[in-house]
């Protein structure tokens, strides 16, 4: 019989985690994440590089058979500068050719990313990764014009993560850019995106969350903030339990955000912070809204409840 954690991540998505190979140092690459959380009951993760797009990496390996049976290592793709920024050419060879079930606005480069990199860039007790023009060019992908309107190439991206049934994160921009994002979204019949990380680096009230969530979207969560067991961690879990409540967990998903060489491998990471919001009052039922729900249902692979597991 399972235990409580088993139960919880039984048939879990991770849609957020950087395996190697990527420019920043990475504590795992895509073969071993994927054995890593196949071990643990998930049905799948998203793939994320801040540089490429992921779909070939995967692409490959799944040909080699590399891939543990009955996982899905699901590609993603990034649109920062060293893919051409808001590229619609990039995102439909991503959607359309290789089944990229993730598309984030700019992350590194984002405008916002870049003040937040010159306040100090810190998480925790470590400095944003890569902070050089080699890692991060100047360049600034920006989602607005000058006047502060949404770019015409952002419907052209909407556009196609709709048609293509994929997702779209928001990335690194700000509140309010993000709030744009959403409000375009969903005149455009975008009905899967995500706001990433709202809490950091992005720095979102809670009030500007629930506008979020009122547009439409999830928010996600990156577990280093509130572990423990992280050089990151500088926020408590308390307060998360707090957002969980307000938002309600049928609107919130969790995410390792895990990769970064010398921090805590995602499942390690999600059974700590998991057992700490049960402490804090949040139950077993909602962790699986969260890890399993949620996100099965934006990859287009809802969960359908056998025995207590997921099928």
């Amino acid at each position: 019989m399972k235990n409580e954690m088993a139960e919880i991540f039984d048939g879990a998505v991770d849609l957020h985690s950087h395996p190697a190979p990527a420019p920043f140092p990475r504590e795992y690459d895509i073969v071993e994440a994927a054995k890593h959380y196949a071990e643990a009951g998930f049905f799948g993760a998203v793939a994320k590089s801040h540089h490429h797009p992921s779909t070939t990496d995967i692409d490959i390996v799944k040909k080699h058979g590399l891939i543990p049976h009955g996982f899905t290592l699901f590609g993603s793709l990034v649109l920062n500068a060293s893919v051409g920024g808001l590229n619609p050419w990039a995102v439909d060879v991503a959607v359309n050719q290789y089944g990229a079930k993730v598309v984030w606005l700019p992350t590194v480069s984002a405008r916002n990313h870049k003040a937040f990199v010159a306040r100090g860039g810190r998480l925790g007790n470590v400095t944003y990764p890569g902070a050089t023009k080699k890692l991060m060019p100047d360049r600034v992908v920006e989602v607005v014009d000058e006047r502060g309107v949404l770019l015409p190439e952002v419907d052209e991206i909407i556009g196609l993560v709709r048609d293509g049934g994929a997702i779209l994160a928001t990335g690194h921009i700000s509140p309010g850019e993000i709030m744009m994002v959403l409000e375009r979204g969903r005149s455009l019949g975008l009905d899967r995106i995500v706001v990433t990380h709202p809490m950091d680096i992005v720095e979102a009230t809670l009030d500007e969350a629930l506008r979020m969530v009122e547009l439409g979207a999830y928010l996600e969560h990156m577990l280093g903030s509130f572990d423990p067991g992280s050089a990151v961690c500088y926020r408590s879990v308390k307060e998360l339990a707090e957002w969980i409540r307000a938002v309600g967990a049928d609107r919130t998903i969790l995410v390792s955000d895990a990769g970064l060489r010398g921090l805590p491998w995602p499942v390690d990471a999600a059974r700590r912070v998991a057992q700490l919001l049960i402490d804090a009052g949040i139950s077993a039922e909602e962790l699986r809204t969260m890890w399993v729900v949620n996100p099965r249902a934006l990859v287009g692979a809802p969960v359908t409840e056998v025995s207590g597991a997921a099928r």
